[in-house]
C-alpha cells in the first residue's frame, strides 16, 4: 500500500513529518508563535535543528500554502489508514482554515481530529484539539461554546502538567484562557473575566512566553475598555503594544493598535487615536495581503466605533 503512494505521498508524508516536527517542538530557547494562533509557528533563533526548518517557517507564513500541502497530507493519511497522523493533519488544519476566514471547514477538522482523539485516547491530541476549536467557534460567534471547551479542556489537564504545551505553542493555561476571556467579555460576565485573565498572564509571563504575554495584556486591556476603566485599559495595552512591537508580533498588533485608538479617543486625546487609526489600517492591509482574514472585522470596526463617540 506504501509503494502506491508513489513520490506525491513521500512528499505529503515528509511534510507532515516536517510540520509536526516543527508544531511538537517543546523547548526551544527563543520562539515567537503566530497568535490567534492563529495557528502553532515556531520560529527559532539559529535555526530549527532540521535542514527544512528555515523552508518550513518561511512556507508557514503562506497559509494557503500550508493547507494546500495538508490536504496532501491528509490524503496520504487515509490511504495509509493511519488515524494518528489523520487526526494530526485535522488539527492543524484547523486553525489554518480559521486564519483563512473558512469557518465551516475549520470547525469539521477540528471536529474530527478531537472525534480521533478520543477514539485514540490520545490525551495531548485531545487537549490541542479543543483548543483549536475554540478559537474556530470564536470566529463563528459561538462564544457559550468556547466558554464550555475552554472549561471542559482546562479541567482535563492533569495537575502536573499545567505548564506542558500539548502540542501548541503555550501551555492551555494561558492559550485557553486568551479565548475564554474574549468570549465571557462578549457575554458580559466580567467578573470571571477578571479572574482568569490574571491566571492567564501569571502562566505567560512566568514563562517567558512572548506573544502570550503580548496578547495576553492586549486581552487584559480588552476586558478594562468594554468596562469602560479607560485610563487602567489604555496602560495595560500600551504595554501590551511595547512587547508586540519588540518581537513584531503581527497577530497582536492589529487589533491591540485598534482597541488603543479607541481608549485614546475616549481619553479626548483625538490627534493620538487618529494616528493609530492610520497605523492600524496600514498593519491591517499588510496582513490582508497574505490572505490572514479571521477576525479582521473586529480592528476595523473597533477605532471608527470608539472615534464616533462623543
Amino acid at each position: 500500500m506504501i509503494q502506491d503512494v508513489g513520490h506525491a505521498g513521500d512528499r505529503a508524508a515528509e511534510c507532515i513529518n516536517t510540520l509536526s516536527t516543527t508544531l511538537m517542538s517543546r523547548s526551544p530557547d527563543e520562539t515567537y508563535a503566530s497568535l490567534v494562533l492563529p495557528y502553532p509557528i515556531l520560529r527559532c533563533s539559529g535555526g530549527i535543528g532540521s535542514p527544512n526548518g528555515a523552508q518550513v517557517l518561511h512556507l508557514l507564513g503562506e497559509p494557503r500554502w500550508v493547507l494546500a500541502r495538508l490536504r496532501e497530507a491528509e490524503i496520504v493519511a487515509e490511504r495509509l489508514n493511519d488515524d494518528r497522523r489523520g487526526g494530526r493533519v485535522c488539527v492543524f488544519m484547523t486553525p489554518v482554515q480559521a486564519r483563512l476566514g473558512e469557518l465551516d471547514e475549520a470547525l469539521a477538522s477540528g471536529t474530527r481530529a478531537l472525534e480521533i482523539a478520543r477514539m485514540l485516547g490520545d490525551l495531548e491530541l485531545c487537549v490541542l484539539s479543543t483548543s483549536l476549536l475554540e478559537q474556530a467557534h470564536y470566529y463563528r460567534g459561538e462564544y457559550e461554546r468556547v466558554v464550555e471547551l475552554a472549561t471542559t479542556n482546562l479541567a482535563a489537564v492533569p495537575g502536573d502538567r499545567i505548564y506542558d504545551y500539548f502540542g501548541n505553542f503555550a501551555p492551555p493555561g494561558a492559550f485557553d484562557r486568551l479565548w475564554l476571556v474574549h468570549s465571557l467579555v462578549e457575554l458580559g460576565r466580567f467578573t470571571q473575566a477578571v479572574k482568569d485573565e490574571a491566571e492567564m498572564i501569571r502562566i505567560a509571563e512566568s514563562m517567558q512566553l512572548a506573544v502570550m504575554v503580548s496578547a495576553s495584556y492586549w486581552t487584559s486591556g480588552v476586558v478594562r475598555l468594554w468596562e469602560g476603566s479607560w485610563a487602567k485599559a489604555r496602560l495595560l495595552l500600551e504595554h501590551g503594544l511595547a512587547r508586540a512591537r519588540a518581537r513584531n508580533v503581527m497577530l497582536v498588533l492589529p487589533p491591540a493598535v485598534a482597541a488603543s485608538a479607541w481608549v485614546l479617543a475616549q481619553l479626548g486625546e483625538a490627534s493620538e487615536a487618529a494616528s493609530r487609526v492610520r497605523e492600524d489600517e496600514e498593519l491591517l492591509e499588510r496582513y490582508a495581503t497574505g490572505g490572514h482574514v479571521s477576525n479582521l472585522a473586529w480592528a476595523r470596526n473597533m477605532p471608527a466605533s470608539g472615534l464616533s463617540r462623543p
